[in-house]
């Protein structure tokens, strides 16, 4: 029998230009690999979000509250508890090689690891010694981050689904998650990246959409409400839902005109204009820019390329960009 995997992309309010950005590519991989379905977790309710949906036939899981990615993530496995392998995606990633799926699930079989992260390596702190998995390098850390996620589904069933304590806060979560697979003995280290798929995918990184005036974060970069969590070193949470939520099932011509559309277009995100697409067009020019195999030349000539393309936007992090080259700290 097929095993059968779920494609995720957690998103929440005011973030649609990602989902019209990012969400086509990840529709694409699955039409071509029906073991492969998707869906998409809207934490909340908006019109533009399902009327976007509506018009391409995309599948739409959404709520009724704002409540949290780990929340919302808690609500796709109520609706979708049958799955072999579950992928988590935050909206602000872009998908490049579609090869990343069936690689991933064959490491996480031949380490006997039912969890793996992936994002930029400088997000890992307190690594422990890379394991060598064939032509892969598995990096472990004690902390980690969460933007793409790999849960096998026989590992979900004994750690459970994300705590309902971040429900108040609509953020955070995914550390305690990951540390009860240490809890249980099921992994020496919270976090495993594979660092030769990070390839696979652009990371844009923009700033939260939900700050929490006044947080307090560990030197970790976990913060204290979470922490103080994790000093129960808890090692199951039953999968539980607090709002009501609506699954908005996929319209398979509607998703054809979509995927074909995508596919013909002769640029980076057909599917957004104005403003918004300067804005993704400044933040991938950025995120290319920090790559290390690049010249100075080629990351100069970049950042420039984001300066005129929306001169306004991410100025900060453009600053910081121009004060690496020009110091060659990169």
């Amino acid at each position: 029998m097929m095993e059968r995997s779920l494609i995720c992309i957690n998103t929440c309010c005011q973030r649609l230009a990602f989902v019209k950005a990012f969400v086509p590519d990840f529709l694409a991989f699955c039409q071509e690999n029906p073991a492969f379905d998707f869906v998409l977790a809207l934490d909340g309710n908006d019109h533009d979000y399902l009327d976007f949906c509506s018009k391409y036939g995309i599948a739409i899981l959404y709520s009724e509250a704002r409540e949290g990615v780990g929340l919302s993530k808690n609500r796709v496995l109520q609706q979708f508890p049958d799955y072999q392998h579950y992928f988590f995606f935050d909206d602000d990633v872009e998908l490049v090689d579609g090869r990343y799926f069936s690689t991933q699930i064959e490491i996480a079989k031949a380490r006997g690891i039912g969890h793996f992260s992936l994002h930029k390596t400088e997000r890992l702190i307190n690594q422990g010694p890379a394991i060598n998995e064939g032509e892969h390098l598995i990096l472990q850390a004690e902390y980690g981050g969460a933007p793409v996620n790999y849960f096998s589904k026989k590992s979900l069933d004994k750690v459970g689904g994300w705590h309902t304590e971040f429900a108040k806060y609509r953020r955070w979560g995914h550390t305690e998650h990951s540390y009860r697979y240490v809890n249980q003995g099921l992994k020496t280290y919270a976090f495993h990246l594979v660092e030769t798929l990070l390839p696979c995918f652009v990371f844009y990184d923009p700033p939260s959409s939900v700050v929490i005036p006044g947080a307090v974060v560990t030197k970790q970069h976990v913060a204290v409400a979470e922490q103080e969590l994790m000093n129960q070193k808890l090692s199951y949470f039953p999968i539980t839902t607090i709002a009501a939520f609506t699954f908005q099932a996929a319209d398979a011509k509607k998703l054809q005109q979509l995927i074909d559309q995508h596919l013909t277009k002769d640029q980076l995100f057909p599917f957004v204009d104005g403003p918004e697409r300067k804005q993704l067009l400044s933040l991938r020019l950025l995120s290319q820019s920090n790559a290390k195999e690049l010249s100075i030349f080629k990351k100069l000539q970049m950042v420039i390329q984001s300066l005129v393309i929306a001169p306004f936007y991410m100025t900060k992090d453009k600053i910081s960009v121009i004060k690496k080259i020009v110091f060659n700290q990169w």
